[in-house]
């Protein structure tokens, strides 16, 4: 959990309180593979909020897992050019892949037992020229579809203009949204924080979680 400096900052602004809606609310790429993600998942079994989200954020997801990976096993084992092709180097990353993988089965099969799948061919036609990555125009589609008015949850603050209503979407970070929901329900933070490490610790143990059991909140 973050710190309170970084959880104050994190607060959803007062003017924002009643623009958040929590029945349709899409949870952008950065979010699924963010540092609070099991947060999220728990929140939403818990069904303090109904999620939504895409085919394309779900191979979204991956694609950003798999980069992370390569970018990390560049960084810690020093690769370069010339060592690149080092059969001992292309071995242990198809073994960190190999891992990865199974926590990106594991994150998937947790986001799609909470999660409601949108196409998002089926959003509105509507002006979207304030995006210029083609792939965010598929997230703010994907948001569209789940409903207007609704809320596009993302940690993208380069691409999306955190805290502004565009498209009939209010967009928040992931931060703003949580604390949202700790402010409506005083002993949600406590719930979900308990489900979050639980799951966690089934992670760390290799297990799943194959139980649709939940508390209302």
């Amino acid at each position: 959990m973050p710190g309170s400096s970084s959880r104050e900052e994190g607060k959803c602004p007062p003017s924002l309180h009643d623009l958040v809606t929590l029945d349709k609310v899409t949870l952008d790429t950065s979010i699924i593979v963010g540092r609070r993600s099991l947060e999220f998942v728990s929140a939403a079994r818990l069904r303090y909020y109904r999620g939504y989200w895409s085919n394309w954020i779900v191979a979204e997801f991956s694609r950003v897992r798999t980069a992370m990976i390569i970018r990390r096993a560049r960084r810690e084992l020093g690769i370069t050019e010339e060592s690149e092709g080092d059969a001992s180097i292309q071995g242990e990353i198809e073994r960190r892949l190999l891992r990865s993988k199974a926590k990106v089965n594991a994150a998937v099969d947790d986001f799609s037992r909470v999660l409601t799948n949108v196409s998002y061919h089926d959003a509105e036609r509507t002006d979207l020229s304030w995006l210029t990555d083609r792939d965010d125009i598929r997230v703010m589609q994907t948001a569209i579809a789940a409903g207007v008015p609704g809320v596009l949850v993302t940690d993208n603050s380069h691409d999306f203009p955190i805290g502004e209503v565009r498209n009939g979407i209010l967009i928040v970070s992931g931060d703003m949204f949580l604390e949202h929901i700790y402010h409506l329900y005083p002993e949600a933070r406590e719930v979900i924080t308990r489900l979050a490490e639980a799951r966690r610790q089934n992670l760390r143990s290799g297990n799943s979680i194959d139980t649709e059991d939940s508390e209302e909140p």
